[in-house]
Order: C-alpha cells, then sequence, then structure tokens
C-alpha cells in the first residue's frame, strides 16, 4: 500500500472514531472521555446510557460489552472505566463495574467486580494475572511506545513515566525496594503533586513510611493529620528543612536458613524444671510460656502447626495488650475507631521439623517484642524442647474497618502509645520489613502448577471478630496442597520451615482460590511455593514459602 493510501485510510479512521464518540456524547448522552476509541462491533449499554463511563485514552475492542443496567433487579447503575486502559475484545464489564486507570481486560474476560488501577485481567470471572503496570495511550504497554510519547509528553498527558514490562515479567511499584521516605525524597518534582498510590505507596508502603517520619520528627504524628494527606507534597510539608534522606539501616539478625546447622540447645531459654506458665516472669515486652505437650497441641505427624500459630499469636496479642493497657476490645485509635492486631508476616525456622516434638515433651516459648513507629510491632520467639529448638519472627500491625463488618474494607490504623511505654522503639525497620516488601511488590505469580478452590468453614477458619484467622492461612495452604500432593502426604512429610506474607483478608463465605507456584527438591527436603487469592475479585491474599523434611529422615 502507498504511503498516500495509508495516510488517506488513517485520516478515515481518526475521522469515523471522533463520528463514533460523538453519536455517543450527543445522542445517547454517554461520558465519554478525550481520544476514546471503541470498536463499531462493541455494545455500549443505550438501556441506562447515563451509566456509561470512559476515561481519556481507552481503547474498546470489537465485540466488547459495557453494560449498566441490571434487567433481572430492574436497576440502572453506573459503569465507570478509568483512562488509559484497553478492554479486550468479546470480553463483558457487568452492570456496577469501576475499572480503575491504566488497566488491560484481556479478550473474552468477564468483569464482574471493581478492578484496581494498574491491574491487567484475565478469564471469567476475570482475576488478576498482574499488578502495577503502567499503560499508555488506549492501554497501549509497548516499550517503544511509552518511550516515544514519554520524550515528548507532559506529566498531564498520563503516560507513566516507568518502562512497561512485558507479560509474564513482574512489574515493581516505584517504592517498592528501597527505604520508603529515601524514596519519597527521590521523587521529581511533577510527582510529588500525584496521588500517593501512583507513584507506588500502597497501604503498607505508608505505615512503614509513617514510622520513618515519626523517627525523623522524633514524634507522634497525629491521625487526623496524617489521614489528611493525599499526595507526597502534603508528606513532605511535614519535614523540617534539610531532612536527610536516609535511615541507619537495622542491625536485627537474620533468622538462620534451614539448611544449616540444628539450632544450639543452649537458644533455649533458661527456666527451672517444674515452673508452670503461671509461675514464669513477666516483663514489659517479654514473656515465657511452658507447655507439657498433649493431644491438645498434637497431630499425628507431632506438633501440631496450627496450634503453633495460634498460642504464637497469643503471646504476641497479650504482650501488646500489656503494654497499651488495655482488653483487646478496647484498643483504639484516637478517634476511638476499634483496631483490630493483623498479623502481616511470620517466619518459622526450626533446627528440627515438628515431628520431633512429642507427647509429654516440655516446650518452652520466649518471646521479645519490639516495634519501629507506633504502627508496627515485631516480636522474636525461641521454640525449645529437649529434642529440638526453633525460632519464629513475627510482624504485625493494626487494621480497623472501613466498611463495618465487611472483611474486604480493612485499613490500617495505629493506637494511641501511652506513655512509658514498655515495648521498645527500633531506630530503623527491621530486615523482615524490606522482605515483606518485596513480597508484596512482587504481585502475583505467573507460573501455575496447579490450581484449585476452598470453601471457608466458619466454624474454624474465622476468628471470634468475624476475620479469616491467621492461623487458617497455612492449614488451608496445607489442604489444597494436599489435593496436588496426594492425600497421604502428611504421612511423610512435615515442616520445617515455612514462610507466610499475609496482604488481605475475606469474609466468612468467601472462596478462596490456592495456588501452586514452584515445587523443588533437594535431598529428604522439599520446598513448596504457593498463594491464596479471593474468587470474587481475585485481590492477592497471602504467599508462603514451606519446606517439608521426609519424615524418618
Amino acid at each position: 500500500m502507498s504511503k498516500v493510501a495509508s495516510a488517506v485510510k488513517k485520516q478515515l479512521y481518526l475521522l469515523s472514531t471522533r463520528l463514533l464518540r460523538s453519536y455517543y456524547r450527543s445522542f445517547w448522552g454517554m461520558d465519554i472521555g478525550t481520544e476514546v476509541r471503541i470498536a463499531r462491533s462493541a455494545r455500549l449499554d443505550t438501556t441506562n446510557p447515563r451509566g456509561i463511563h470512559i476515561g481519556d485514552y481507552t481503547a474498546v475492542s470489537f465485540d466488547a460489552a459495557i453494560l449498566s443496567h441490571d434487567f433481572v433487579n430492574y436497576k440502572h447503575v453506573e459503569t465507570r472505566i478509568g483512562s488509559h486502559c484497553l478492554i479486550g475484545a468479546r470480553s463483558v464489564i457487568l452492570p456496577g463495574v469501576t475499572i480503575g486507570n491504566h488497566c488491560i481486560i484481556g479478550a473474552g474476560s468477564v468483569v464482574v467486580a471493581d478492578v484496581p488501577e494498574g491491574s491487567l485481567m484475565s478469564g471469567n470471572p476475570a482475576r488478576a494475572v498482574e499488578r502495577n503496570i503502567r499503560t499508555g495511550k488506549w492501554g497501549i504497554r509497548a516499550v517503544h511506545f511509552l518511550d516515544r510519547a514519554n520524550s515528548g509528553a507532559s506529566t498531564t498527558s498520563g503516560i507513566a513515566t516507568t518502562r512497561a514490562l512485558p507479560l509474564g515479567e513482574r512489574s515493581v511499584p516505584s517504592a517498592a525496594r528501597a527505604n520508603s521516605l529515601d524514596q519519597l525524597l527521590a521523587l521529581k518534582n511533577e510527582d510529588k503533586i500525584r496521588s500517593l498510590a501512583s507513584v507506588g505507596f500502597d497501604s503498607f508502603g505508608l505505615v512503614t513510611l509513617r514510622a520513618e517520619i515519626e523517627a525523623t520528627l522524633g514524634t507522634i504524628i497525629d491521625d487526623d493529620r496524617w489521614t489528611s494527606i493525599s499526595t507526597p507534597a502534603d508528606i513532605l510539608a511535614m519535614l523540617p528543612a534539610g531532612t536527610a534522606p536516609a535511615l541507619p539501616v537495622s542491625t536485627a539478625p537474620a533468622l538462620p536458613a534451614s539448611t544449616g546447622p540444628a539450632l544450639s540447645a543452649a537458644s533455649a531459654p533458661a527456666l527451672m524444671p517444674g515452673l508452670r506458665t503461671a509461675d514464669l516472669p513477666r516483663t514489659g515486652s517479654r514473656r515465657l510460656r511452658r507447655h507439657d505437650v498433649g493431644m491438645p497441641q498434637m497431630i499425628a505427624a507431632g506438633l501440631s502447626e496450627s496450634w503453633l500459630f495460634k498460642e504464637l499469636g497469643d503471646i504476641h496479642w497479650q504482650i501488646l495488650t500489656d503494654s497499651l493497657g488495655v482488653s483487646s476490645r478496647n484498643i483504639a485509635d484516637a478517634r476511638g475507631d476499634r483496631l483490630y492486631a493483623t498479623f502481616t508476616a511470620i517466619r518459622l525456622r526450626l533446627g528440627q521439623p515438628l515431628s520431633a516434638i512429642v507427647e509429654n515433651d516440655r516446650l518452652d516459648i520466649d518471646m521479645t517484642m519490639s516495634r519501629f513507629g507506633s504502627g508496627m510491632f515485631f516480636s522474636t520467639a525461641s521454640i525449645a524442647t529437649q529434642r529440638a529448638q526453633g525460632i519464629v519472627e513475627i510482624m504485625s500491625n493494626f487494621s480497623k474497618f472501613e466498611v463495618p463488618g465487611q472483611n474486604t474494607s480493612l485499613v490500617r490504623g495505629q493506637p494511641a502509645i501511652p506513655e512509658n511505654f514498655a515495648i521498645p522503639l527500633l531506630a530503623a525497620a527491621p530486615e523482615i520489613v524490606d522482605d515483606y516488601r518485596t513480597q508484596r511488590s512482587d504481585g502475583a505469580v505467573e507460573t501455575i502448577l496447579f490450581e484449585t478452590e476452598y470453601e471457608l468453614q466458619p466454624y474454624h477458619d474465622i476468628n471470634g471478630v468475624g476475620l479469616l484467622y491467621f492461623a487458617a492461612y497455612p492449614i488451608i495452604n496445607d489442604v489444597c496442597a494436599r489435593r496436588h500432593l496426594g492425600a497421604s502426604d502428611w504421612q511423610n512429610y512435615t515442616t520445617l520451615d515455612r514462610d507466610t506474607y499475609y496482604f488481605a483478608n475475606s469474609g466468612a463465605g468467601g472462596t478462596i482460590i490456592f495456588r501452586i507456584h514452584a515445587i523443588t527438591q533437594d535431598g529428604d527436603k522439599r520446598t513448596v511455593s504457593t498463594s491464596l487469592s479471593r474468587a470474587s475479585d481475585g485481590k492477592l491474599m497471602a504467599k508462603l514459602n514451606t519446606t517439608h523434611q521426609r519424615l524418618g529422615s
């Protein structure tokens, strides 16, 4: 085709898209943004045309359907699609859905729930296969297109300033890897007036950033002042002139790897024989508990990991409530909103597997707690019997319901810290924070070896305040893993190490999607990498890395 013919064809195409946009706007009253491209065969709901909203520079491909009315329930609703999106061919956007900016909806997908900004969705129902992506006009993320657009476009064009990664690679938010305050100070001037989410600060990043700023200022930031911020510029206004861009690096020791030598018995707490738990000494940030292992603490393959998680969580929680000087149901933020302890990471390292702990063993748990800022709490516990030792590291913060009783609406909170608070303050965030941040920012893993669904069981998966219990995550993981590894797998392997990273919760009637991403075998040890996601919206809830050891080895 000659250059002249190509130019004519392009002009005709642009003219037809302008006419189609004008038709939808003027005749039907739809809210259609600048330079939106809609295929002629696409179907936009004309039963409730004013309920259709499409942002600037979005493309709607052939045979796609965008609905804004529910015929069965006789409802007219608002359906919103952000800017710089691509709605793939033959995809269906159901009534009432909101799709954020910079999203790609794969061909043939059925979108049944809201889609966060920067998501790549696929399937029926559509689930997130990639997070934190950045797209240019019409959802294009090809590197050469973005590079060319960025070189000649202002920040108001909506083109992302980071290179888009091809499908299959992971996209990492800008604030994911570095110290949060350093990242904030390094932002370009034009980025300082953008939303915090658009420059890579998610809810966990903001918790970390708040703690770092409080450490810099040497004071606690008032909740009302903190919740009023919306841009990096708002935060920077809090800092004194000449704020140094770097904070000290934590010297907290890393947990031992499972492949190393067994932990020494000297790491066990030195307790007098015969002491009961109630007799053990207590200090402000330390608790010691002793148990004679019996049936309540056991399963067929040794010590129950579910019981161990619950016991560790209870000790961690007791230190917190005792130090705050209030009962658990009375913990609140400065506004009086009730707060709930939220476990964000638990790392278990055992010198010997759980099967080495047997009936009538004496088990000592010695836990010490510290904090970073007023909202992040860390505890390290030694676990010791006469035949096995281990270490557990726990990270937690506080959450509250943004919508009462809705588990998917949890947001971060921070308790009021009393004077002479017993839990010591760290000068810098420990290593587990960076580890968690990395796991969170990497998002969903693309490689899937196995996938199955799990229906939550309220009688043992949900805790006393209606949240999915943190101790249930690894058990759900293991129940689902058996479907792939074999029903008798528990008879052959026992837990040696487990890392659990928590990202979200679920309602009592929810369904969980379990996925296995990798399985590696090293002699008598097997490591399985897995994830849990909400079936309702594809939200990643947890990542787990579990090392099992063959029984009898």
